[in-house]
């Protein structure tokens, strides 16, 4: 499983390499990393008087990375339908997450810069990073509902590890930050977040780890690799929060330091996750429609009306997935025909009987979510294929 995994992630990472370069959005992100790294490596490896004054100035700049991603997750949002779906949801609060930290340390250099003060914990700025920590979660949630996971269709195996590795991220995040700590009820504020830090980013690892290991064998075709890749970039911010905690709790952190440059670094991977996951759906789209041939037909009845209610249902379940693009897909089917108003769906009597119709339907979803998109389906029509004769039923459904 693990080296699945990392062929997976590097298939992922060269997959992504040749598609971003060409999407102009990838542009800005690539030249903030290339100038900053080496601005950063020059700060570090030569030392001087000012060092200490330009890793805090570098500190307060690199969170440009976070506010662009944020506004290019939106971008994005707008050009696949908005929020309504799974997948817009999932994107709009990945940006949210991003835009929020961009505020924690934008809070953090005004206390630096022009108050000249040690930052204050709690601050305004916790609101920023605390904040991120839900929209990650809630994030996740989506994502898994992209996924279209079900806890009954895995193996023992895999449940058995969905459900010992969250454990044991959470007990390692008492052990390192949380044992033996000593309460100040003075300050309830204060108790919350030490809890609800290390824990709740535990929390949102913990749900990717499931949502990876149980979908990981039912997640295909071309969202595949752009899922995956918001996993690891998610893996990448959690390990710059827990570096962060760990040096904070040990009294090691410093501005501009490692910990620093391992959060520009999550930032460009979850910007980079965002655009490829926008270049997925511009390539699905930019694949052109086919539009069935023949007369549509005007009456529908008997069992051909149960299959337009199968493929209506189909298209919806799969709509609240993906997104509008749901009956871009639709149309790319021979066979099927809907209406500019999506309220009637028709079958080509010409061309394609309704049975075989679904079953590209079902199929033209699998191109893009692989096994997952099956369950999707066959959730959607569970009971309207149950008054259908066995005989009846698409292949596709049974």
């Amino acid at each position: 499983m693990c080296v699945y995994s990392a062929l997976d992630i590097m298939k992922v990472m060269k997959d992504l390499i040749l598609q971003v370069i060409k999407n102009k959005l990838s542009v800005i992100p690539i030249s903030i990393l290339l100038i900053l790294s080496a601005w950063w490596i020059y700060i570090i490896s030569f030392p001087t008087e000012s060092t200490e004054n330009s890793r805090q100035i570098w500190a307060a700049l690199y969170q440009i990375m976070a506010i662009y991603g944020g506004i290019a997750g939106l971008i994005i949002l707008k050009k696949i339908g908005g929020y309504k779906s799974f997948i817009g949801k999932t994107i709009l609060f990945f940006s949210i997450g991003l835009l929020l930290q961009s505020f924690g340390q934008t809070v953090y250099s005004y206390y630096i810069f022009y108050q000249h003060t040690e930052i204050p914990y709690p601050s305004i700025g916790d609101i920023g990073f605390f904040g991120s920590i839900i929209a990650y979660v809630y994030a996740v949630v989506f994502l898994s509902k992209i996924t279209g996971i079900k806890f009954s269709v895995v193996s023992i195996y895999t449940k058995l590890k969905a459900v010992l590795v969250p454990l044991v991220i959470l007990f390692a995040s008492y052990l390192f930050f949380l044992q033996g700590y000593e309460f100040d009820w003075s300050s309830k504020l204060r108790i919350f977040l030490d809890f609800g830090y290390p824990l709740g980013q535990a929390l949102y690892l913990s749900l990717a780890i499931i949502v990876f290991l149980i979908s990981l064998s039912l997640i295909g075709g071309a969202m595949k690799k752009p899922i995956l890749f918001l996993i690891f970039a998610l893996f990448f911010q959690y390990l710059s929060d827990f570096m962060f905690l760990y040096q904070a709790h040990q009294g090691t952190w410093y501005v501009g330091g490692l910990n620093d440059y391992l959060y520009f670094l999550s930032y460009f991977l979850m910007t980079m996750a965002l655009i490829y996951m926008g270049n997925i759906f511009n390539k699905i789209r930019s694949d052109g429609l086919v539009t069935s041939s023949g007369i549509l037909s005007s009456v529908i009845s008997g069992i051909t009306n149960i299959f337009t209610q199968i493929s209506f249902r189909i298209i919806k379940a799969q709509e609240a997935v993906i997104g509008p693009i749901a009956w871009d897909e639709a149309r790319k089917v021979p066979g099927v025909n809907i209406d500019q108003a999506r309220s009637l769906i028709y079958f080509s009597d010409q061309t394609v009987n309704a049975k075989d119709a679904i079953n590209n339907l079902v199929a033209q979803y699998e191109r893009i979510f692989g096994k997952a998109s099956h369950a999707v389906c066959r959730d959607a029509v569970q009971d309207i294929i149950a008054e259908i004769p066995p005989e009846e039923i698409p292949e596709s459904l049974k």
